[in-house]
């Protein structure tokens, strides 16, 4: 080998070529950024409707660096042979593979450059060409169930994005707005005005309701007629089941003899609550009437919600909270439905919803009088206000026809079966294909009549369990000082409450009305003694309410403490024990050493539920009251843009049955 070849390179030579390399790489990254952040600009635009300024801007910087490497690069290559040396070779370990393949490497990084040069000062033009400037599409509003609403979201979104004109821009965005069974009938009830519209949410132009009978009986509760703009039409449907835990030996026996196996014994049956859940209600049509009494049925119901910790919930918190308990193998079975049951096993309920990977599974069983919720669409057509664009609302109303009328075609029917709907002439795959579900079976699709909902409920009423309720109500002074969301100062707005409840109790029931110890009080204040919720008692009850008068601080732990000891006293184990918490603030007792932890624990050793209610500035969070009512199977509400009335009829609607 010759001298030559073993020749080590200068200094000079050594830094050339290493400037070289510097460069040639520096240009490929600024290259390769410039032409990532420039498509990444053009394609965000299209996504959010905006343009991303900043971005373009860097997108500049970066392929003016790219350009200013490729000259850097140019010219030491063209000083290197002017000054009659041969093109250095790459250091290793880059050296070898460079050398084979320098005039790719070389073409590739000079397009590279160019490439991003070109698209960032095109951008602008190139993004016009790809996201042209489309005017906005039409607002639809699309009311679903709150029970399953994640799947018809997803049919929603799936119609909207099809909805294109001739340059690809979107005519129609859709919206799934998620509303309960008693927020539909309230909502309907008031014409979904625009107390409601805060609520819950701008007035659907369609309705998808659980079942035909539920758009009949709204619209025979509406105090007007309800704004129905065409007739109830049926798009699929998901059998009632009592859904086992899978693996539980059951036999060949029929789900009728299942339930009155299993709900008397330690496995139980749980069910989302009738007043809650449209699921629930209708799964009684069967069940009363089996031989049991109705009593004993939801004495049996009640005695597995307290063996699992659980209160009256909707199916959506039903199945939530037994894929947690489902992690330690603890949980019983439950009525539901097909539907429900596939997505809980599919570990798909909703997002909010903290779910294992892998979820205990369920099995269904098929009740042969169950029946079916019967989903049905509806478009709906709302009186608008002087201000609407009749160009616009008629817009809207195309709109909502379009989207009816999608749900019936092939490609609406498909996305309804892809989220575990039944229907006729498609075959479901998964997670709606099962071995847990006999989805081929052929069963009625029939749904309760309207009629039967009002006799359900009146029903379930006269089952349930008497009720003795200790309501505590706040009286500190901030009560006085603070303002309910329609401008009433919060003691005035918590009287009204107080009253409205009043009306809720049954024959059987029993309340009593406590207010919190004032300054010079130690105790809490005993307004009203619990009795029997007759004439005589509810009057009494409404003048002391009406008498209160803000003073003094918050023991809240304390009051709670009293009011449970004070329930717990009393004899009856065929009656549920609530106390119902009204307050405006967190817990300021300096007196008493009555903790949140200590009275959590306490609470989870009792048979009384505490329910609360919290206004202005509290939270259920901030005051414990969410971790106290979960600790005894209670609820805790905030009280944000509604009334305070409306507060306690939907919290002592999730307690028991009120009248309908």
């Amino acid at each position: 080998m010759s001298k030559e070849a073993h020749k080590q390179p200068t200094p000079t030579e050594t830094e050339s070529k290493k400037a070289k390399f510097i460069s040639s790489s520096a240009g490929g990254v600024f290259a390769a950024l410039g032409l990532s952040l420039a498509l990444i600009g053009i394609l965000s635009e299209g996504l959010t409707g905006s343009e991303l300024e900043a971005m373009k801007v860097v997108a500049w910087i970066l392929a003016s660096l790219a350009l200013v490497s490729l000259a850097l690069r140019g010219g030491l290559w063209f000083m290197l042979e002017r000054s009659g040396r041969p093109p250095p070779e790459f250091p290793p370990p880059h050296g070898n593979w460079v050398k084979r393949h320098r005039r790719s490497v070389s073409v590739s990084s000079i397009a590279l450059v160019l490439a991003a040069a070109v698209l960032t000062i095109l951008q602008d033009q190139l993004g016009e060409a790809i996201n042209p400037d489309c005017p906005d599409p039409i607002e639809l509003t699309v009311q679903v169930p709150s029970e399953g609403s994640a799947g018809f979201a997803q049919v929603v979104e799936a119609y909207a994005s099809r909805q294109r004109d001739d340059r690809g821009c979107r005519t129609v965005s859709a919206t799934a707005l998620p509303v309960s069974w008693p927020e539909t009938q309230a909502a309907y009830a008031a014409g979904w005005d625009a107390d409601t519209v805060r609520l819950l949410g701008p007035r659907p132009g369609v309705w998808i309701a659980e079942s035909a009978a539920q758009i009949d009986f709204v619209g025979g509760t509406a105090e007007e007629a309800a704004p129905l703009e065409s007739d109830p039409i049926e798009i699929g449907s998901t059998p009632l089941v009592l859904a086992v835990p899978e693996g539980l030996d059951t036999g060949s026996a029929p789900a009728e003899a299942v339930f009155e196996a299993l709900s008397g014994s330690d496995t139980g049956v749980v069910r989302p609550d009738p007043e809650l859940s449209f699921t629930g209600l209708y799964h009684l049509n069967w069940l009363y009437q089996l031989d049991p009494p109705d009593s004993a049925i939801e004495d049996r119901i009640d005695a597995a919600f307290q063996r699992l910790g659980l209160g009256q919930l909707d199916e959506n918190d039903l199945l939530c909270s037994m894929h947690q308990l489902g992690e330690s193998d603890e949980t019983g079975a439950v009525l539901t439905t097909e539907r429900a049951m596939l997505l809980y096993n599919a570990a798909q309920m909703r997002s909010d919803c903290p779910q294992p990977s892998s979820p205990p599974a369920l099995t269904a069983l098929y009740p042969s009088d169950a029946g079916s919720l019967d989903y049905s669409a509806v478009r709906l057509g709302w009186d608008q206000p002087a201000t609407a664009d009749p160009a616009v609302e008629a817009e809207r109303a195309d709109a909502a026809e379009g989207f009816v009328r999608w749900l019936g075609e092939p490609e609406g029917r498909e996305a309804l079966a892809e989220v575990c709907i039944r229907v006729e002439g498609v075959q479901p795959v998964a997670p709606c294909s099962s071995s847990q579900a006999d989805t081929d079976a052929e069963l009625s699709t029939y749904g309760p009549e309207a009629r039967r909902i009002e006799e359900l409920l009146r029903n379930y009423g006269n089952a349930r369990k008497p009720t003795r309720v200790l309501l505590a109500i706040d009286t500190s002074g901030s009560m006085a000082e603070q303002t309910g969301p329609n401008g009433t100062p919060l003691d005035e707005a918590a009287k009204v409450g107080a009253e409205a409840a009043l009306l809720e109790f049954g024959p059987n029931d029993e309340f009593g009305v406590w207010a919190f110890p004032d300054d010079e009080r130690m105790r809490p204040n005993e307004l009203v003694d619990i009795g029997p919720a007759d004439g005589d008692h509810s009057e009494r009850a409404r003048r002391e309410i009406a008498n209160l008068v803000p003073a003094g601080g918050t023991p809240l732990y304390f009051t709670i403490a009293e009011g449970v000891a004070e329930l717990d006293s009393r004899d009856g184990d065929d009656v549920q024990s609530i106390m119902v918490v009204l307050t405006d603030g967190e817990n300021d007792d300096q007196v008493n050493e009555v903790t949140l932890d200590g009275l959590a624990e306490h609470l989870s050793g009792t048979d009384v539920q505490l329910s609360a209610i919290t206004v202005g500035e509290a939270d259920c969070e901030k005051t414990g009251l969410g971790d106290l009512a979960q600790a005894s199977r209670g609820r805790c509400l905030n009280v944000q843009a509604r009334t305070l009335e409306d507060t306690f009829q939907e919290l002592l609607d999730q307690i028991w049955g009120g009248d309908v």
